[in-house]
């Protein structure tokens, strides 16, 4: 019995479960809570002015309750003492079987390897690390502008450093285990004048005005004025006033409420957007409007444009200033 105890002992951690079989299990008596108190006391984890009776007596109650007795005791120093007490040897052996004492040495992980890779790196899948426990691993990440995981698959986002969490449930006999590991990511510098955008080196955009470069793009300015829609098309509020070249550029380079994709109406578009008077009460500022349709009638590079507020079209200079209006 006592060389059973001793490989139990050794191999569990679990103070706490010893705590609470030996003051609450009905099997246990009084005087094996006593003895348990009297281990403490010799131990030096209870004073030593205070024996197991006048503990009880201060607590003015004979069964104690597990939160009244500081004594944690672990296994390996338990033993010890055990060899000397054989007397409560039996008691706490059965107290550790039939309150089943977790921290099976079993659930604690292998090595979780340290990751490296460059933010070029295609996606990859994690090596969990080794477990004798069945559980299924989970996994976490804590920077998500390094990285993203989805199930065991990793995506790089960018340089840096994150730490993944390899996780494991409790699972019948084997209690939920945790392991961490770093992954750090090294930055590739793209040439001057690039940036990279999707893992991929591409020129850093020129905005037209009042386009303003963030995040390497080229974004709209917030506008309190409402978009229209009109025969399924969205139209970004007209404010400002530019030539028919920046205007084109204007639309093709630029965010506009989170969305790209925007481009130069025809002529056409602006007569059916004029018509349905849904740019009305928008807070557009309404005038001579650029379109894509070219000019016939001038000597010089010029397109349509229309005017919103009054629904008049003019061939104008590419030169000359009309309002920028851009469709999706």
């Amino acid at each position: 019995m006592i060389f059973h105890v001793m490989i139990r002992l050794h191999e569990r951690s679990c103070a706490q479960e010893y705590k609470t079989a030996i003051l609450t299990h009905p099997m246990l008596s009084n005087g094996v809570q006593k003895a348990y108190i009297d281990l403490c006391i010799r131990l030096q984890l209870l004073p030593k002015r205070q024996n197991s009776v006048e503990w009880a007596s201060e607590k003015q109650h004979t069964n104690l309750d597990i939160d009244d007795l500081p004594c944690s005791i672990d296994g390996f120093h338990l033993l010890s003492e055990i060899m000397k007490f054989q007397s409560i040897v039996v008691s706490i052996a059965t107290a550790c079987v039939l309150m089943s004492c977790g921290g099976n040495p079993d659930t604690k992980q292998g090595e979780f390897a340290a990751i490296s890779k460059k933010e070029t790196d295609a996606d990859f899948k994690l090596v969990a690390p080794s477990s004798k426990s069945p559980a299924a691993f989970t996994f976490s990440i804590d920077n998500p502008g390094v990285a993203t995981i989805s199930g065991d698959v990793i995506t790089i986002v960018g340089p840096g450093k994150a730490t993944i969490t390899a996780s494991q449930p409790e699972l019948g006999s084997f209690g939920p285990s945790h392991g961490t590991t770093t992954l750090t990511v090294e930055a590739v510098p793209c040439a001057t004048g690039q940036t990279r955008i999707n893992k991929q080196c591409v020129a850093i955009p020129t905005c037209v005005p009042p386009a303003i470069l963030t995040n390497n793009q080229c974004v709209a300015p917030q506008s309190n004025a409402a978009p229209a829609t009109v025969q399924g098309l969205t139209w970004m509020p007209v404010a400002h006033v530019d030539t028919w070249a920046n205007a084109r550029a204007y639309c093709q380079t630029t965010t506009i409420s989170g969305a790209s994709g925007w481009r130069q109406p025809s002529d056409t578009e602006l007569a059916a957007l004029y018509a349905s008077g849904e740019m009305n009460g928008k807070g557009w500022t309404l005038g001579h409007t650029w379109s894509s349709t070219m000019a016939s009638n001038l000597s010089e590079a010029g397109h349509v444009a229309l005017n919103l507020s009054t629904g008049a079209s003019s061939e104008r200079p590419d030169v000359s200033g009309s309002y920028v209006a851009c469709v999706r």
